[in-house]
């Protein structure tokens, strides 16, 4: 807090936030009363229901929450679209590919019956987690980015977003930024396509030249280069006192 000061002159807020903590204030305010299931047990007892509690399934169980959250992440849903994550993510199971995907994006049965998948139930309605006595409706952590974009809802609104570590953005999270950009906001980001390192979570190496650069007239000022010399100022607090037009609201 100390180096997001002086501020410009006209200047209202600066916001410090996770892409997660930016996506819960979205939900919290459309779910009200909705908590994180830091654990995961809900989303276990959901993948309980599709595959079994039978502890010989547990690899088949963990890899159906991954193959989950890579969906969310890369924000597809299709089947052809979640075949492909199981082989891009090298997704094992005891299970055909069909019939896994199927389980995560929902499918049609031989008497064109649909049974849905775990995004349709997760997307329409929190998941119900029991704690001693009490019933609580909560999501997960990739609901938190994802919850927003599926339902178009906005979180704050942004004159500036500053994006560190642009390279372990997934597509997901990439979207959710680009959200909470007012119509003529700006975006700065930094980062190093060779320091990816979520990729497990699916981030994106490509996330740098993806960014959306009409804001810049497609031609966007790239700067390359590192140091192993302190630097004097922050990379936010230089954008904050440099960049043109002067911000009201920013978020880093």
């Amino acid at each position: 807090n100390s180096n997001a000061t002086p501020l410009p002159p006209n200047a209202k807020s600066f916001d410090i936030l996770t892409v997660h903590g930016l996506g819960f204030q979205a939900v919290k305010n459309n779910w009200r009363g909705v908590i994180l299931d830091k654990y995961g047990t809900a989303l276990e007892n959901l993948v309980q229901s599709y595959i079994g509690p039978e502890d010989e399934k547990k690899n088949d169980r963990e890899e159906l929450k991954r193959l989950v959250r890579m969906a969310k992440a890369c924000f597809v849903s299709s089947l052809d679209d979640i075949i492909s994550l199981i082989d891009q993510f090298e997704i094992k199971s005891s299970y055909s590919k069909q019939q896994f995907a199927g389980y995560v994006s929902g499918w049609d049965d031989e008497s064109g019956n649909h049974h849905k998948g775990i995004l349709e139930i997760t997307k329409y309605s929190p998941l119900r987690l029991e704690i001693g006595k009490k019933v609580f409706r909560c999501i997960s952590f990739e609901d938190m980015i994802w919850l927003p974009i599926v339902h178009k809802w906005k979180p704050n609104q942004y004159d500036m977003i500053l994006i560190d570590e642009v390279q372990d953005l997934s597509e997901a999270r990439r979207q959710l930024i680009y959200s909470a950009k007012k119509e003529n906001g700006r975006i700065v980001a930094a980062g190093d396509e060779n320091q990816t390192i979520y990729s497990w979570a699916g981030a994106d190496q490509e996330s740098l030249p993806k960014l959306d650069y009409s804001q810049y007239e497609n031609k966007p000022v790239i700067l390359k280069g590192c140091s192993k010399k302190p630097v004097p100022r922050s990379a936010y607090l230089l954008a904050i006192q440099h960049l043109q037009p002067v911000a009201k609201n920013i978020m880093y």
